[in-house]
């Protein structure tokens, strides 16, 4: 019952990072790559870090959605700059503001692996 308590609010998080970022997609172009990092560090302080679950197709779903939001978000990094800067630097652009807010927020390595990996040492 923890387990599923824990992916159900790893989930509503999910629903609603997409939610605002599609929302804000209508005000500016580049707005959804400031506000899904932004509601993604505050969902993390307001409902706590992510959490450790530990059923393992709980956790292969949660990863697996994070993963895709996450590509998601790369990839309209990528294409936002590139089609709206334009010439070969915005397309570099794009790539790196994707990939470095992604690895700042942990999520080309997710956190709870790195929080498993560490525990296994111990």
């Amino acid at each position: 019952m923890h387990d599923s308590k824990h992916f159900i609010q790893e989930l509503i998080g999910r629903i609603l990072l997409i939610v605002f970022a599609v929302l804000s997609v209508d005000k500016r172009w580049w707005l959804p790559i400031v506000v899904a990092p932004l509601f993604w560090q505050l969902w993390d302080l307001t409902a706590g870090r992510r959490s450790r679950i530990n059923h393992p197709i709980f956790k292969l779903i949660a990863d697996g959605i994070t993963w895709i939001v996450w590509l998601a978000y790369i990839a309209y990094s990528i294409f936002g700059f590139g089609l709206n800067i334009g010439h070969w630097y915005g397309w570099v652009l794009g790539v790196v503001i994707g990939l470095v807010v992604a690895q700042f927020l942990g999520l080309l390595w997710p956190y709870r692996w790195h929080l498993e990996g560490i525990e296994s040492t111990l």
